[in-house]
């Protein structure tokens, strides 16, 4: 009976001392930031984070924080075209990362995104931020748009219909943004 008392009494001590630390803890600290959120909701379903219209309210920095190698720098691209376009940045983002091996592989001239091959060559641009501007313009166009050439939905796995077709593109891209994530998660 007296173990039992102490360990209720216990319990009881370590609640009130918890709500009250917790109390004492800004909000803000308490709370995940939104890349972890976002992650949480990918790896639960990555079809629920739609490539166009996505509410992402990452700033340039943030996107910055989340890239590797040479795609470090380009954040603000991508929150201009998500701005000009409606794309989602963080599934731009990760497709050209894993057209590009995140900007270490150019298909052509400031081709990040392995876009636009012809059946000899793909397409030169004459910079990243251009590359991105267009990319986006088109994924916008033909597949996020109702009546586009290629739409099939805003997801990743609707765009994949189209896009690429391979399961294991879409692994990799969604792979890609899960990793941005992580490293966006830590900041």
């Amino acid at each position: 009976m007296k173990k039992a008392f102490c360990k209720r009494w216990y319990l009881t001590i370590a609640a009130i001392i918890l709500t009250i630390a917790a109390a004492t803890i800004p909000l803000s600290a308490q709370e995940p930031n939104a890349a972890a959120l976002l992650r949480a909701q990918i790896i639960a379903d990555p079809d629920s984070h739609p490539m166009i219209n996505c509410g992402c309210t990452f700033t340039a920095e943030e996107l910055d924080a989340m890239f590797l190698k040479k795609q470090v720098g380009y954040g603000a691209s991508y929150i201009k075209a998500q701005q000009e376009t409606g794309v989602c940045p963080l599934w731009n983002a990760a497709i050209d990362a894993a057209e590009s091996g995140h900007f270490m592989h150019l298909s052509a001239s400031h081709n990040v995104a392995g876009f636009g091959f012809d059946g000899e060559r793909y397409m030169d641009f004459e910079s990243i931020e251009a590359c991105i501007a267009h990319k986006s313009l088109y994924l916008q166009e033909a597949y996020l748009t109702p009546g586009g050439t290629y739409y099939h939905g805003t997801s990743i796995s609707a765009v994949n219909i189209c896009y690429n077709g391979s399961e294991a593109w879409k692994a990799l891209v969604v792979d890609v943004a899960l990793s941005m994530l992580r490293r966006g998660s830590r900041q």
